[in-house]
């Protein structure tokens, strides 16, 4: 049987107390997405920005997030294809954010986009979210003022010690 909380040790003596730190001991939970598997087919125009939303997965320690192209929806197929463009940058909290949408980024076909995610100490096991087709319809205007689309938040805790602290400022236009 596993107890998950807080634990702590104590020591005493007739001259008083002695307390270490509180640890919270937690089971390793798998990596799971709420609603399962659901198709989706968004509509966005050409030369603007867009934020392609990943359904957060529940799971401890937090799971790690990957956005990839898949070639068909069997949510079997293992063969994936890692997105790798300038305009499109995946921020901490998941989502995908394009900074411009260009007619490459429509879904050919059976071609789409996929969150998934994994644990650290599931490796193996990897769960897909949601499958994402973009419809990428003709702009009016393919130019756009500067927008920021996501920037970290202002309550960001920097330990000593720690060798890295990340900072992100993600921007369209």
């Amino acid at each position: 049987m596993f107890f998950s909380g807080y634990y702590q040790c104590f020591a005493n003596n007739t001259l008083g107390t002695a307390k270490s730190n509180s640890v919270l001991v937690r089971k390793a939970e798998p990596v799971s997405f709420k609603d399962g598997v659901q198709n989706r087919t968004e509509s966005v125009t050409q030369g603007t920005p867009y934020i392609l939303k990943c359904q957060q997965p529940s799971g401890w320690p937090k799971p790690i997030v990957h956005w990839h192209i898949r070639t068909n929806y069997d949510p079997s197929n293992v063969e994936k294809s890692i997105i790798n463009d300038s305009r499109i940058t995946m921020g901490p909290d998941g989502n995908l954010y394009f900074s411009t949408v260009s007619r490459d980024d429509r879904s050919h076909g059976s071609y789409h986009y996929s969150c998934s995610a994994s644990s650290t100490f599931f490796e193996e096991d990897v769960r897909t979210g949601k499958n994402v087709v973009l419809n990428v319809t003709d702009a009016v205007d393919s130019e756009h003022k500067p927008v920021l689309q996501y920037e970290t938040s202002n309550n960001t805790v920097a330990l000593r010690g720690e060798k890295e602290v990340k900072l992100f400022c993600i921007f369209s236009g």
